[in-house]
């Protein structure tokens, strides 16, 4: 079934109206996630690098350089001086505010020495009776490798009310022992610091150390300590701090039916993740909100197309159908009707433009009848490429010139002359059709035709004696006293395109067309005169006597020519 115009109204408006609005509006939207997602990007790098930068200056400034203090005031220990020691590491341990337990390792001791702050030992046991055995004990298994620090995994209590880090420490006293050291920091400074300078709103922050422990989290906008992190990326994470990169970018993950968004940034020596996390709807409720809108203004577009293809359509359907009618007049071959619509809007110049399209076919119908097959078919083939148009072809060249037409035309009216003319003309013309040749042209009141293919000999010559028999009987009907002479020659011809921009004919050249010309310039009223060539080919046909032979244009030896009597007929 064929839609309506009313259906094509709606899909035109459709496709003008809405499709570019649609386009223009996911355009826009797509340019305002990557602005948002940019904008997000540095929001999310913004509140991670001041955690980090904080976290690693406390890291450096305090903790580190005061452990290197710690070990250069004992390695000028000119032996083990346990004393000394016990009084350096006592004495570092209540000037640190943040440290809590400092303790000491050496192969010559019998055991670690540990170092307790008083006030802190009963809040530890009445915390958690198991967590000073977690403090205490050292996790660097290679205590050879003096000058360097490990990081171990944050510690907490039971209840969770006290965060840890142990940090070891290897030096080598100026005697030669090698010691390590272990210094238990909290890492109050660091929560106090995040709930003083940084500032997120509902987006969640999470502090979470390599074993994937939350250090730190901030439920309704102020940091605590965290007590697990529940989203499905946590071994993503794990695998992040695994490699060497500072920063990774921001990802969406779906949790619990929802989308949420993350970006993770890494402290540059605790090798803590800093994780943002967002839900989706909430950071990107702008765009949400410009799809709302667009939907919106979609469904009026819909609406208002509607009513305007009902409007347009009625208006248009008269007009539409009666073009359709003057099209189907011309598709029939009538090029000569008359298009009758008064209104001058785009309706109007289709209709001039139809009037115009059928003036054209006209011209170019009867045209046709001014050029050859070949030339037809030629500019059908070529289109614009006529002037490269040229090749060898193998063919028949048929040439017919009525004797006395000159003193015919002399004694008679133009009327009578022209009318002749035409009919002897016409004549001629439909036996070369008859027998696949074609007009080539008509110079005066001479006929070049071409045959082409298989048996193009035969064929040409079974058409002059056809017309041979025809201009007999046309004789005794009309009285007038007008003969043919006939020449056929066949052979490779050049066959292109000649002449300039303004005016080009399609034809062929060569000494195969001479020799047809000259051979017809030479044939009697009524005779046939072929040339040697053709009469190799037909000789089994037809009969034919040799006769003089006659001297040809760019050939230096005379031609042996031969007359067609008539076709040898079975038995």
């Amino acid at each position: 079934m064929k839609p309506t115009l009313l259906k094509k109204f709606i899909l035109a408006f459709l496709f003008v109206a809405i499709i570019p609005l649609l386009i223009a509006s996911f355009g826009s939207i797509n340019k305002a996630e990557n602005e948002l997602k940019t904008s997000l990007n540095e929001k999310y790098y913004l509140i991670t690098e001041q955690i980090t930068t904080q976290i690693d200056q406390i890291y450096i400034n305090n903790w580190i350089s005061d452990l290197q203090f710690l070990t250069n005031s004992l390695d000028y220990q000119e032996g083990l001086d346990e004393s000394a020691i016990n009084t350096i590491l006592n004495s570092f341990l209540n000037q640190n505010e943040a440290l809590v337990l400092i303790s000491i390792n050496q192969e010559n001791f019998t055991s670690p020495k540990h170092f307790l702050k008083t006030d802190k030992l009963n809040q530890f046991v009445q915390n958690d009776s198991t967590i000073i055995e977690k403090l205490i004990t050292f996790e660097n298994k290679n205590p050879e490798e003096t000058g360097k620090t490990f990081i171990n995994s944050t510690i907490s209590s039971q209840n969770n009310s006290d965060l840890f880090l142990p940090i070891e420490m290897t030096f080598e006293f100026d005697f030669g022992a090698i010691a390590v050291i272990r210094a238990i920091f909290e890492l109050k400074p660091i929560l106090e610091f995040l709930n003083k300078d940084i500032t997120t709103g509902k987006t969640e922050l999470y502090v979470i150390d390599e074993s994937g422990n939350v250090i730190f989290t901030n439920p309704l906008g102020k940091f605590q300590k965290g007590e697990g992190f529940r989203y499905p990326i946590s071994e993503k994470i794990k695998e992040n701090l695994k490699g060497k990169s500072r920063t990774f970018t921001l990802e969406s993950f779906d949790f619990e039916d929802k989308k949420y968004l993350s970006y993770v940034s890494r402290t540059s020596f605790t090798n803590w993740a800093i994780v943002v996390v967002d839900e989706f709807g909430t950071a990107y409720a702008l765009v949400n909100q410009m799809r709302n809108d667009i939907a919106l203004w979609v469904l009026v577009a819909i609406i208002l197309c509607l009513f305007f293809s009902v409007i347009f359509s009625r208006s248009f359907a008269g007009s539409m159908k009666y073009l359709t009618n003057v099209a189907h007049e011309i598709g029939q071959g009538n090029f000569g009707i008359k298009v009758k619509i008064p209104s001058k809007d785009e309706i109007g110049q289709l209709a001039k433009a139809l009037e115009e399209m059928a003036k054209d076919l006209r011209e170019r119908e009867l045209m046709k009848h001014f050029m050859s097959e070949s030339t037809v078919q030629m500019i059908t083939k070529s289109g614009d490429k006529i002037e490269n148009n040229v090749e060898r072809k193998e063919i028949t060249v048929f040439f017919s010139d009525i004797r006395g037409f000159t003193a015919f035309s002399e004694i008679s009216e133009p009327e009578q002359v022209i009318s002749m003319l035409n009919n002897f003309i016409s004549l001629q013309s439909e036996r070369v059709a008859e027998f696949g040749g074609e007009i080539d042209k008509f110079v005066g009141d001479e006929i070049f035709a071409l045959f082409m293919g298989k048996d193009s000999e035969k064929r040409a010559i079974k058409c002059a004696l056809e017309i041979q028999s025809d201009l007999e009987k046309a004789r005794q009907k009309i009285g007038e006293k007008i003969h043919v002479g006939i020449g056929i020659h066949s052979g490779i011809a050049v066959m292109g395109t000649v002449g300039y921009g303004q005016r080009k004919d399609h034809t062929v050249l060569g000494n195969t067309v001479n020799l047809g010309a000259r051979l017809c310039s030479a044939a009697k009223p009524d005779s046939i005169i072929i040339s040697e060539t053709v009469y190799e080919k037909v000789s089994q046909f037809f009969d034919a006597n040799e006769i003089e032979k006659i001297n040809a244009k760019g050939i230096s030896q005379p031609v042996k020519v031969y007359e067609i009597l008539k076709e040898i007929t079975e038995v």
